[in-house]
């Protein structure tokens, strides 16, 4: 893989799961970063994309929807972009409602398990301060306010990783369901930060199986031997390497455009969607038709 600047960040976090910037900040700093393309990939939720995609029309960025879905198959936990689809999908936004739902219930269960360890916060202040997608950076963060830990990083080392001890039952979404949902709803998937997943190798051939198209391979937190092998996993299962900074906000190491991919992968992509659906792609942009 070359070192070119990226021209498209396929990884992104708004206010309206645990970023902490507004769509029009994000398309803003895309701008300047010269960005050509961007996705906005909250978690389990697509309450930002209308607005992206609305403020994108009015540059020339192209905007692709997606999303960044919390999954688990057998035993591990996966992270699940999608990219390409309908997110007006019944479905998909069926199986967002309850992925709220269920977020709410775990977020107030860490609080009240946290309340036991003499940290105690207020669930409204919290509540307050998300659009919608309530995840554990928003609680590590109020941790941080309150002066519980000097650092997100520190209250996920010492509180919020142990996932038995904060209590929280397992997911309720399979990874195979997920992929499911994307395909029903005209889209594409691919793992999201890949050195996360245990036994990554094991689990590749199922979840190709089941219809995933990619792995997120391109990010500075991979050094090139990393990434090498990740892109000989993608190889054996003909996925498309994708990457994109994950960028929540500007005080992390992650920087918005400073990961990503060529255009020319997007075009890719967008094309498999097209290959694998048909006129039931759930979204295309004609200027990532011009070389297909």
């Amino acid at each position: 893989m070359n070192s070119a600047k990226p021209e498209a960040d396929l990884h992104i976090h708004t206010y309206y799961s645990d970023g902490v910037m507004s769509p029009t900040e994000i398309i803003e700093y895309a701008k300047r970063k010269k960005l050509l393309a961007i996705s906005i990939t909250d978690h389990d939720t697509v309450n930002g994309i209308d607005e992206s995609i609305k403020l994108a029309s009015k540059t020339n960025l192209i905007l692709i929807p997606g999303i960044e879905l919390s999954t688990e198959y057998k035993s591990n936990e996966i992270h699940i972009l999608c990219y390409f689809m309908n997110h007006q999908n019944k479905s998909l936004k069926k199986l967002l409602e309850k992925l709220h739902e269920e977020r709410l219930e775990n977020a107030e269960t860490i609080i009240k398990n946290l309340s036991l360890q003499g940290i105690k916060l207020n669930w409204d202040d919290i509540k307050t301060k998300t659009k919608k997608s309530i995840g554990r950076p928003h609680i590590a963060r109020e941790m941080v306010k309150k002066g519980y830990v000097k650092t997100v990083s520190e209250a996920f080392e010492n509180y919020l990783n142990n996932k038995e001890k904060l209590n929280l039952p397992s997911k309720i979404l399979n990874s195979y369901d997920a992929i499911n949902i994307i395909h029903e709803s005209g889209g594409i998937s691919a793992i999201a930060h890949p050195h996360t997943v245990i036994d990554l190798e094991k689990i590749l051939p199922d979840l190709s199986d089941a219809g995933l198209s990619g792995l997120e391979i391109n990010n500075v937190r991979y050094n090139q031997s990393k990434k090498n092998e990740f892109e000989q996993l993608a190889k054996n299962f003909n996925f498309i390497s994708t990457g994109g900074s994950d960028f929540h906000t500007d005080y992390s190491k992650n920087k918005l455009g400073d990961s990503g991919v060529p255009l020319k992968t997007v075009e890719k992509m967008m094309q498999r969607a097209i290959s694998i659906h048909q006129e039931k792609v759930g979204w295309t942009d004609q200027r990532l038709l011009k070389n297909g």
